[in-house]
Formats: structure tokens, sequence, C-alpha cells
């Protein structure tokens, strides 16, 4: 022993002991359950009187500076270090004659004698010389005090309360089974000079840096498990890692400020992220916040990032699996809010992302093929996009994603869809100049080689195209020039989606002719792709026999939606005058404050309208304005409107003309009320192309209201004369006045000019003086005008009038005879 040490009493001891072990425990947050090695005795109280009384070990302050200059060390005595912040018990290993000195848990005299501390799975960066004042540079202790919890098998470090100064690259946690947490009040203050890509980097560096095989592309889209070697590789590899209770404050540069790199099993909580420039000068940037590339079982908890213009992203998840995050709030950032690339089994529930309106392009991203992601009692707001839910060419689709309780509210876009598939959207508010946008993303599919010809064949994807191809090029391939042609699939925007329960609304203030519910084509593709060379709908057909419209919503549900704008401005419902909506059904769907067309589509293709509630307070155009139909039931629909239920003109939306027609149309049990003396329009509607081979429309127990016979008529401008082209049986009525019709085939005689008619009497069973009587036909009339009266109980009499000056032949022509009941 030196000449001089100081002896404690067992008051002193006990009362500075205490002191230090309050300050380790601080917040409850110093986790023990770790093994490790230790030589203390099981409380402060034993180790006092264990080593005063029942052993006889004596039991001597001294300080650090005094345990490196003794030259005789007793292994029978306990050394208490006194030196403010680094207090503690030490003993004399006179076996070890080789551990280095690292300040904190082990101290080397100039003798070579070796110190260990005694402590039990918690460790003091103070222990290490972190002096926690804003001035000093504690980079050096920090990481000394994480490095020793490697030596002693995994363990806590406690940062007290302070502000400590990080320089240099970073610090790091490179080991299992560590934990980094402050007391409350602990601030880490990066800054320069810093050249390294995190502040904070959790990993294991013996393993490089850890990347995915583009070779194995394909294979990740149908994994569901976690496999190590996919996501990143299984070298190296940590574990039962943690950082909790810190403020991050950046005022340097840098790529991110945590990275979690190749880590199974994490807790990262308590964290407040800031940011503040040592100058005048801008916030500093970083390419992210928080990055956690091919991570698992992973979570960040009750995170907080401020406000940063020039961070790109606030939260990154990258090649991930079943990381959870819970009260997550980012603020402004430049790209992106929060952000799942190829997420697998992830969840964020509690999350609000918030900007200002001017930045930020997207709240949270979900994409890369992401799979079983679930968002919850999310609040985003001032981002160009609130949420965007897409793959990439890489991927088909992102699918089996689920976002409920939540509020949305986009500069721009609300909620933007971009092939996905068995998605969920439930109870929902979304405010934004458009709510919900459907947008097709072109996937590019494989060539054939070795022709130079248009012919139909399969590619190497299994589709199969009744179109042409897009491009082509010459390539060399073997040594021998190759022509490859190449065709966009576009796939679906959304396969097996159900959206229900939700508000979509456009906030006051938007401009004109916005749409709730948006589905468009992208920017560098046009109305051309959609068609083949016959300018027909383009099909694709996969070798599983599934065939597909193009770029349409398949198998989709809308269901308990409110559809809501300022009445005063001309706002759409539905606007998708570029798609197909292919086996859909809309659903109790309220339109509040809603006019103009309440729905623009392309195509319905065997879907159902049910339960739709339009009731405009002012004056509005057309309900549903549908260029094609193949296969529409509308039951169950309350509308009040003054424009025109169904209209249909391909010519004045696209510029390529479809003959789809309507086909396959079935109105069943609606209540249809004019307000203008409009009724139900169809407009080119059961062509000639299809007289003979498809069914006219179908009316079932409707009831109409208001609106003056005849209820169901063709546009008068229409020069295909398609005036009540539609049959009615006995359940229909009109202000509780029965609707029937029959068909009539009529050979319509040469009809001079000049005011020369031509009357036929068609046998109608239930026709009884004071019944109306309309009629229509299903071709052009040229000049003729029809008119029709019952002419006695069971006779309709027919009327053509020729008012031309010329005499018109007709021939045979299939008129509608429909009767109004008294």
């Amino acid at each position: 022993m030196t000449s001089d040490p100081k002896q404690l009493s067992r008051r002193q001891l006990l009362a500075a002991a205490g002191l230090a072990g309050a300050a380790l425990t601080a917040g409850g947050l110093v986790q023990t359950s770790l093994a490790t090695r230790t030589f203390a005795q099981s409380s402060v109280t034993s180790s006092v009187y264990g080593l005063t009384e029942a052993t006889g070990v004596c039991v001597v302050a001294t300080t650090v500076s005094g345990l490196r200059t003794m030259t005789l060390p007793d292994a029978d005595t306990a050394y208490y270090v006194t030196d403010p912040g680094q207090e503690g018990h030490y003993y004399y290993d006179p076996a070890d004659t080789t551990s280095a000195d690292n300040t904190g848990t082990v101290l080397v005299s100039a003798a070579g004698a070796r110190f260990k501390r005694s402590y039990e799975d918690v460790l003091n960066a103070k222990w290490f010389g972190a002096k926690g004042d804003g001035v000093t540079d504690d980079t050096a202790a920090l990481q000394s005090a994480i490095d020793a919890t490697y030596d002693a098998g995994g363990g806590t470090v406690v940062i007290p309360d302070g502000t400590y100064v990080v320089q240099g690259s970073h610090v790091s946690i490179q080991r299992s089974n560590v934990f980094l947490c402050g007391t409350g009040h602990t601030r880490l203050l990066f800054q320069s000079p810093g050249t390294g890509d995190s502040c904070i980097h959790v990993w294991d560096s013996r393993g490089g840096f850890g990347g995915t095989n583009p070779s194995n592309l394909p294979y990740y889209a149908d994994m569901d498990t976690f496999d190590p070697a996919q996501y990143g590789g299984d070298d190296y590899r940590l574990s039962n890692v943690g950082i909790s209770d810190l403020e991050l404050c950046l005022t340097r540069n840098t790529g991110t400020v945590i990275t979690m790199r190749k880590v199974d099993g994490f807790r990262n909580a308590n964290l407040h992220f800031t940011f503040a420039s040592p100058s005048a000068g801008p916030l500093p940037s970083a390419g992210n916040v928080i990055r956690t590339f091919y991570c698992s079982e992973g979570s960040w908890e009750n995170v907080r990032i401020d406000d940063n213009a020039n961070i790109t992203y606030g939260v990154f998840i990258f090649w991930s699996y079943a990381i959870h995050d819970r009260r997550i709030r980012v603020g402004k950032t430049n790209t992106m809010g929060y952000e799942y690339k190829h997420g697998i089994k992830c969840s964020v529930s509690d999350i609000q992302v918030v900007s200002d309106g001017t930045i930020g392009a997207r709240g949270i991203n979900v994409g890369y093929g992401s799979k079983h992601i679930s968002v919850e009692r999310a609040d985003v707001r001032g981002y160009i996009t609130a949420i965007w839910l897409r793959s990439s060419d890489e991927f088909d689709y992102s699918e089996h994603l689920q976002v409920r309780d939540s509020y949305f509210h986009g500069t721009v876009n609300g909620f933007v869809f971009n092939r996905v598939r068995h998605v969920l959207v439930d109870g929902c508010h979304i405010v934004s100049k458009l709510p919900v946008v459907f947008q097709s993303g072109k996937k590019y599919v494989a060539y054939r080689a070795n022709a130079d010809d248009p012919a139909l064949v399969p590619n190497s994807a299994g589709w199969t195209y009744d179109g042409h191809y897009d491009s082509k090029e010459n390539v060399v391939f073997g040594g021998v020039n190759q022509w490859r042609y190449y065709e966009h699939s576009y796939l679906p925007q959304a396969v097996h989606l159900t959206f229900r329960r939700s508000t979509l609304e456009i906030p006051a203030g938007s401009a004109a002719q916005q749409s709730c519910v948006k589905i468009i084509i992208p920017p560098d593709m046009n109305a051309r792709h959609l068609f083949n060379a016959g300018n027909r709908i383009k099909t694709f057909t996969h070798t599983d026999g599934a065939v597909y419209y193009p770029a349409s919503l398949v198998n989709c549900s809308f269901r308990d939606l409110v559809l809501k704008a300022d009445a005063s401005v001309i706002h759409f419902g539905i606007d998708s005058l570029s798609h197909v909506l292919q086996n859909c059904e809309w659903s109790n769907i309220t339109f509040d404050g809603i006019r103009s067309f309440h729905a623009r589509v392309l195509k319905f293709h065997n879907s159902v309208l049910d339960r739709i509630n339009v009731h405009p307070t002012i004056a509005s155009s057309n309900i549903l304005e549908i260029n094609s139909i193949d296969g529409l039931e509308v039951r169950g629909c309350s509308i009040r409107h003054n424009g025109v239920m169904f209209y249909c003109d391909p010519a004045k939306n696209l510029p390529l003309t479809t003959s789809e027609g309507y086909m396959n149309i079935r109105l069943c049990n609606n209540n249809i009320a004019g307000k203008s003396g409009v009724g139900i329009t169809w407009r080119w509607a059961w062509t000639t192309a299809y007289a003979g081979t498809a069914a006219k429309p179908v009316l079932i127990g409707n009831r109409f209201y208001d609106i003056p016979f005849p209820t169901v008529y063709g546009n008068g401008s229409d020069p295909n004369g398609l005036s009540n082209a539609y049959f009615a049986d006995d359940t229909n009525r009109y202000n509780d006045r029965q609707l029937l019709s029959v068909d009539y085939t009529w050979n319509v005689p040469s009809i001079a000019g000049g005011g020369g008619e031509a009357t036929v009497n068609i046998a109608h069973p239930e026709a009884v003086d004071g019944d109306a009587v309309t009629v229509g036909t299903n071709v052009a009339l040229q000049k003729l005008v029809a008119s029709a009266y019952v002419a006695a109980k069971g006779t309709v009499s027919l009327r053509l009038l020729n008012p031309s000056g010329t005499a018109v032949n007709q021939g045979s022509t299939l008129f509608s005879i429909t009767l109004l009941k008294r």
C-alpha cells in the first residue's frame, strides 16, 4: 500500500456509495437483466459491513491518480475512488497483467498493477472521464464506456444529466447486449468535424457493409419470413441492444444521426432529435435521422424529430423485418417523413408527421415490395402527399397493407396508391385537393429476341398482349445482333382493396374541378397505351388465365364513405376517364357538396353501385359519365338530381373511340328524383353493333319521382336515336305509376316528304286508355319523328312523321314501346 491511504468510516462510505447509486438508477432507466462480469457485493450495505466487520478487509479512500501511482497494492483491501463522478470500489487483481487502462473499469498503475471496479451490470459514462459540461470533447470517454461493456459480456452505459460534446465520425455499438441510456436530461451534442455516415452507429463492422444480392430480387417478392442471408447476410449480426432517454442535438452535416444495421432485437425509446446551427447559417443537413437497415425484431418508441428542412428522411426502414414503432413524431423534412422500403411484417402506431405545407414530398411512404405493413392512428399534415402505398419496378406489388383510424391532410394528394393488393383502409379522414389518387405504374416486362415483327407472343413474364409492342432496341447477345421488343405492363393500381368507413374531403379554397377519388395515367403514359391496333380497350392475359384491362382497379370494395366538398365550387366525386373498374363495388357512398360529375369512368366491368346517396343542394351536372359499361348493377341508391344519371360519350373524353357501348346494365330498387325535368339518359348505348347480342338495360323495382315523362330517354342530339332503349318490368314505378316496355320490329315503309307519315298498331296487353306512351329505337331514324299513344285497350299506335322535304325509306327497325300506367 501507499504510505498514507485514507480510511473511511462506515457512515461516510454509505453516503458516498448511495449518491453514486442514485445517479445510476435515476428514472428507472438502468437495465440489469443481462449477464455480467462483476465482483461487487449484492448491496452497498453488505459491501461496507462485509469489508469492515465480517471479513476484516480494509476499505480505504483514494483517487484515480492515487491508484495509478500506487506501488504496493493489497489484494485484501478495497479501494474507494472519490473523484467526483468517478466514485466507486476497486480491488487489485494480481492475476491480471494484460488488461488495458480504460479509465472507468480498469486502472493500471505505473508499476503494472490492475485495479478492477466492482459494479453490477451498469456502467457510468462519467467513470471514463465524460464531463457533460457542453464544452469538453466527450467522444473518447463515451466510446470507452461502450467498449468496456464488450469486455464485460454486455451491460448498460448510463449517461447522467448534462450536455456531452461528440466530435469525430461517430460513437458506435459494435457488439450485442449493449444498452446506452440517459437519465432524463441527457443531451448528446454532435459537432464538427464528423466525417462518418452516422452520429451513432449500431453495427458489427466485422461483417462488412452488408447488402442485398440483386440476383435474389425475384425471391424476395414471395418472402414472408425472416432469412438473415437475404437481409444483409447472416455473419456478424448484433442482438439485444438499445438506445434510450437521450436528446440528440445535431450541429454538423452528417449522413444519418442513428443507423441500426444488421441488428436482430433492439428497443430504442424516449429519443428527442433536435437541430442547431453553430452560426447564423442554415440548420445542418442529414440524409436520414433514423435509418434501420437489414434489421429484425426491433422497435422505436416515443421518438420526436424536430423540424429541419435540410433532412431528407425522418425515419427510414430499409429491407427490415418485424420493426414495430410507436409514438413517433416527425416534423418538417425535405422529402420523406417516414418510409418503409421493402419492410416485412412491420407496424407503426400513434405516429404524427407534420410539415408546413411548403416542403416535404410524402409524409408516410410504403413501397419497394413491402408486405404485411400496418399503420394505425396516424396524423399526417402539410406534406405534398400525406401517405403513399406503392411498389417499384423490381416488384409487381406491395401487399397486405392496413391503414386504420388515421387523419391525412396533404397539400396536393391525400392517399396515393400505385400497384398494391390486399389492402385495407378503415376509419380514415382524408383532406386534400385530391383526397384519394390511384396511379398506375409502368412495369417493364422481358423481351423476345430473334424476331422483327409485331406478332403476338408471350414474353418471359408470362403475359400475352392483344396490341403492339411499345418499343424495340438492337442488342448484341452471344455475338449476334438481335431485336428485343418491350411492352409496358400497366398492372392494376389496386387489387383486392377495401376502403371503408372514411371521409374524403376537398377543403374549402381548393381550385375548381378537383376529385375526391382520382384515377390517373402517369406522366410517361398516354391514352394510346390503353388501346390496341383496333382502337379497342387492350387486355392483358397471363399464363395463369387471368385477364386484366390496363391499369384498372380489380376486385376492390369502397364502402361507407362520405365524399365531401365545398358546394359552392364545382368538384368531382370520382374521376377515372382513363381506367377500367373491374369487379368493383361502391356501397353506401354519400356525396356531400359534390357537384358537376359525381363519377366519370372510362369503363365499368362487372361492378356494383350499391346504396349511393347523391342529394346535391345546388345545380349539378351528370351523376355518372361512363364511356363504356360491360356489366354494372346499380341498386338501392337514392339520387336526387337535375342532371343526367347515365351519360356515355367516349368521343368527348378520349382521342380514340371505343365501341364497347353499354352492355349488361341493371337498375334495381333505386329511388330517383329529378329537380329540373331531367331523368336518365342513355347515350351511345346498346348500339347497332350489339343489337341481338346484348340485352338492353334492365329496370327492376325502381321508383322515379318528379321527372317529367318520359322518365328514361335518349339525348335529343343523339345521332343514334336511342330513346327508351331499355327493358322495365311491372315492378317499376313513376310517381307510383307502373312502367312497362315491349320491343317491336317494324319494316318501316318509304314515307313521303312534306309531312308524310306512317302508322302501325302494336299489341300491348297492359295498355289502357289514359296510359302515357313513349317510343325509342336502337338505330337512327334518319329524319323521322316517332310518337305513340294508346289507340284502344291492348293496342298502342306507333306513328312516324317525316317533316323533311324528301322521302325517307327506313327499312326494318327495332322499336322500344314504354307505357306509363295511369
